[in-house]
Parts: C-alpha cells; sequence; structure tokens
C-alpha cells in the first residue's frame, strides 16, 4: 500500500493537496501469522505489478523488493513469527509467479492468430 500511497501523496504535492496515510493502510491489525503476512505482500506486489509498463525479472524483483522493504520498515510484521530467510524465498516466489504470468509471446511471422479464430468462428467477439 506504501508505493500507492507514495504515488498520490506525489501527484497530490503536485496538485496542491494533501493526503491522509491512514487511506493507504489497511484497517485490520498487523499480521500475525505467516500467511497473513504473505497475503498482504501478495495483495501490494501483485496490484503495483500490474501499474509496471515494464514487466522484465529485473524490474518485477526491483518492485517486490521496494514492497518488501517498505513493509518491514513500516513494522508491519512485528506481530508475526516471519523470517528473513522465509522473506527471502516468498520474494522468488512471488518473481517466478509474475514473471510468467507477463511472460510475452512472439509473434509469428505471416499468422493472424486472432484473424483465423473469428474466421473458424472460435472467436468471442
Amino acid at each position: 500500500m506504501r508505493f500507492f500511497y507514495e504515488k498520490a501523496k506525489k501527484e497530490a504535492a503536485e496538485a496542491g493537496r494533501e493526503v491522509q496515510e491512514d487511506q493507504f493502510r489497511y484497517s485490520g491489525p498487523k499480521p500475525q501469522t505467516k500467511a497473513a503476512a504473505i497475503l498482504m505482500l501478495a495483495d501490494g506486489i501483485e496490484a503495483a505489478a500490474r501499474t509496471l509498463n515494464d514487466h522484465t525479472q529485473d524490474k518485477l524483483l526491483d518492485l517486490i523488493r521496494k514492497i518488501i522493504t517498505d513493509t518491514t520498515e513500516d513494522g508491519q510484521f512485528s506481530e508475526c513469527d516471519i523470517t528473513l530467510s522465509e522473506i527471502n524465498r516468498i520474494t522468488y516466489s512471488f518473481l517466478e509467479t509474475l514473471s510468467s504470468h507477463y511472460h510475452g509471446r512472439i509473434a509469428y511471422p505471416g499468422f493472424d492468430f486472432n484473424q483465423a479464430l473469428h474466421a473458424n468462428g472460435n472467436g468471442q467477439g
């Protein structure tokens, strides 16, 4: 959520407005289990990844690390027993998942799959 707070803060400053930080925090308690911490990270990382124009592994890894670092520095893991080793494994699990999700395909020269689908009546539009 910090990612979105910083973005909103920057945009608000440019427009001469203020942003309330509590609008960019989860309303519930800090995560008290590893599973809750992972879900909180997954939610924030997935949402932030959607805002990227460049989904290379380097950019995704930078984003994941930034969000995890910001979350850790904000004290969000102070009530659960997640370790640095586990956070490192989680980092690379998120990277693998997001990399496969945003993996692009090369275009096949001379063949338009969209046109072929519509010609065969298999298109959905």
